[in-house]
């Protein structure tokens, strides 16, 4: 498919893929105590999508009114092959760049931007390549592999990310997060379905009912 879709006088000699690093992270998450009921399965698939995306970003997909939204010509929108999961911005794809390190301020950000989180403690990082880390504010990552995180069926059973209340460190059941993560999936795709403009409706006008106007004219023309 790679090779039919190529610009004329190009040639792709090899495509190599990449080995994965995964990333471990172990952090200690302590919940809001006045507030209400709180689903910890839900908030456990909240944060492992946000933290998995960010150190493995997807390409993202979008119908053509989102990009028509950001200000992308019809041409651009629809320029190259036929898609069948989305359009993809290339402005967006022309500034991804791979990392060669992760901030542990960052990770730090996107779990205390989940509703309900109170505070984050005792964040490490480590990798099956790299020994873990507590103090450093900087883990360096491998630039000839791709970044991945620890699956989260193996968190959960592991106990990698931790959940307290009220001082109470919380049990999460892994059925529940499965759950919850396909749920979260599910509903940031499912947007993406209008992949063609709608061609107007027109009028049928009946063409068996109408003569050539050549029929108007005398017999001598022909």
């Amino acid at each position: 498919a790679l090779l039919a879709n190529r610009n004329l006088c190009e040639d792709f000699p090899q495509i190599s893929i990449l080995k994965t690093e995964t990333i471990f992270l172990k952090p200690e998450i302590q919940m809001q105590d006045e507030t209400g009921n709180i689903d910890f399965e839900h908030k456990m698939a909240e944060i492992y999508l946000a933290l998995s995306e960010f150190i493995a970003p997807q390409i993202n997909f979008y119908s053509w009114q989102e990009l028509k939204s950001k200000d992308r010509t019809i041409e651009e929108i629809f320029s190259g092959p036929r898609l069948s999961q989305g359009f993809i911005d290339e402005q967006e794809l022309e500034k991804y760049q791979k990392t060669k390190e992760l901030h542990t301020s960052d990770l730090y950000n996107i779990i205390l931007n989940i509703e309900d989180v109170f505070s984050v403690k005792n964040l490490s990082l480590s990798s099956d390549l790299s020994s873990e880390t507590e103090a450093e504010w900087i883990f360096p990552v491998s630039e000839f592999h791709a970044q991945e995180l620890k699956s989260i069926e193996k968190i959960i059973d592991d106990q990698d990310i931790k959940f307290y209340r009220s001082g109470e460190l919380r049990n999460l059941n892994k059925a529940g997060v499965l759950a919850k993560l396909e749920e979260l999936k599910t509903a940031k795709n499912s947007a993406k379905k209008d992949l063609d403009i709608a061609v107007a409706k027109g009028n049928y006008r009946e063409p068996a009912y109408y003569e050539t106007i050549q029929n108007e004219f005398p017999l001598c023309y022909g």
